[in-house]
């Protein structure tokens, strides 16, 4: 295994997620003022930084190690199995984080949707190692976590997603996607 991709990984998600930012808040779509003060602020912010691997190591392990693992192995073995099995996945991880009610449903649905299916991707193009899909996973939550503080989304939700969902507007599924070809190139 090397170690170098899914560090390399992580970067470009913070990277590519870092520039969509910059240019919405240059555009005017995205506001960034502290939502809160001193010993709040450092506090949460010290929080999000230790949660991201964790959750991203047992969120990988669970739905690409397990319930991927177990789906790739009961369809055939052909792109529409694989399709299939890369489908059932990212349609249960998306539903799992709507446990918890969501202000909003059908953006943040879809870019969860599209996330699950990355992963899946890079799971299956990178050998059926969970270490890269941590690497993406790990670094999306610690860049939601750690703007989320800061950002007010007030552009259209279609193009930039929201402040817990960058990814469910059309710039954060072009980021996925771009992170996708790279990881199915690099493997």
């Amino acid at each position: 295994m090397d170690w170098n991709i899914p560090v390399i990984g992580a970067g470009l998600t913070l990277l590519l997620f870092s520039l969509v930012l910059f240019l919405n808040w240059q555009v005017g779509w995205i506001t960034l003022e502290p939502h809160l003060r001193g010993s709040k602020l450092l506090a949460k912010l010290g929080r999000a930084s230790l949660t991201p691997l964790p959750l991203a190591i047992m969120e990988e392990m669970v739905f690409r190690g397990i319930i991927l693992e177990q789906l790739l192995r009961s369809f055939p073995d052909s792109h529409f199995g694989q399709g299939l099995a890369l489908t059932l996945s990212a349609v249960l991880f998306a539903s799992v984080h709507f446990l918890r009610q969501q202000k909003q449903l059908l953006l943040p649905a879809l870019g969860l949707f599209v996330l699950g299916w990355t992963l899946g991707l890079v799971y299956v193009a990178g050998g059926h190692t969970i270490w890269l899909p941590v690497g993406f996973h790990a670094a999306g939550v610690w860049f939601i976590q750690m703007t989320r503080p800061f950002a007010s989304y007030d552009g259209p939700a279609w193009l930039i997603g929201y402040r817990s969902y960058p990814n469910c507007g059309a710039f954060g599924l072009c980021v996925m996607a771009l992170l996708t070809s790279w990881a199915v190139v690099m493997a």
